[in-house]
């Protein structure tokens, strides 16, 4: 199905030059169940979950430019979705073929964005991870996370641990850390542009997030306060959730009216 051509193309909101958002839609959705479509585009209030994280990152002074990092499968409906729901184009956002492994769909988001800037520039160039189905997340935190990543390289949203925590080992706790030392740290996450490719390639095993690719260049990441409201989409239930907690969050309005 072909996209009308727009007369021109959208502007957006002044910001840093070089900051890259990387939008992670490149999962099946097996814990979620889902068999019709892919759980990034499950709605919320009416609105694909992956275009309410695409809408916070237009509408956000902080982000030059966006990519959606989606299964080939999944890539024509994904278009039809984000020009349906936002009116946003090809020209306007870049779309990037995922791979079955995640910090793989990110280097790919990464490489493809960097390719529109020189490479000496990579120093001062941030990319931000975002889960497409955890599109709950205000501009104070990018604007946030861009600063922790610029200042310290990395940063990501943390929130510290309610839950006891234990080691196990076959099926038995064998032991009980200090809870309060212990923090859950979720997407969004962010990257200053000259430890992606160290990082990536410092261990033979690939690295499942920023935070770890910063920690294997001696990079200790910045926290910053996750809230309530960074809930991801992993089952049903939880959809029921970010329905009841949007509430506190407008709907995303069609970028592009016509």
């Amino acid at each position: 199905m072909g996209l009308a051509k727009p007369k021109e193309t959208l502007s957006r909101p002044p910001g840093p030059p070089l900051t890259k958002a990387i939008v992670l839609a490149s999962g099946r959705g097996t814990r979620f169940g889902s068999v019709e479509q892919p759980k990034h585009l499950e709605q919320l209030k009416g609105m694909p979950v992956v275009c309410w994280a695409v809408a916070a990152l237009w509408n956000s002074r902080a982000v030059d430019h966006i990519g959606v990092v989606v299964m080939p499968e999944y890539l024509e409906v994904t278009r039809q979705a984000m020009y349906k729901h936002l009116g946003l184009l090809d020209s306007e956002i870049s779309y990037v073929l995922g791979d079955e492994n995640r910090m793989e769909s990110f280097r790919n988001g990464a490489q493809a964005l960097l390719s529109r800037d020189v490479r000496q520039e990579i120093r001062e160039t941030v990319f931000i991870l975002v889960d497409a189905n955890r599109p709950l997340f205000t501009e104070p935190q990018l604007n946030s996370l861009i600063s922790g990543a610029l200042l310290h390289g990395s940063s990501c949203l943390a929130r510290m641990t309610v839950n006891g925590i234990a080691e196990v080992d076959q099926g038995r706790i064998i032991r009980v850390p200090e809870k309060a030392r212990y923090f859950e740290f979720v997407t969004p996450e962010a990257l200053r542009g000259d430890l992606l490719e160290p990082g990536l390639n410092s261990t033979t095993t690939l690295p499942s997030s920023l935070v770890e690719i910063g920690l294997a260049c001696g990079i200790s990441s910045q926290v910053v306060e996750a809230g309530n409201h960074n809930l991801k989409l992993t089952y049903p239930e939880d959809l029921e959730q970010l329905h009841r907690i949007s509430s506190n969050f407008e709907v995303p309005k069609r970028i592009r009216a016509n």
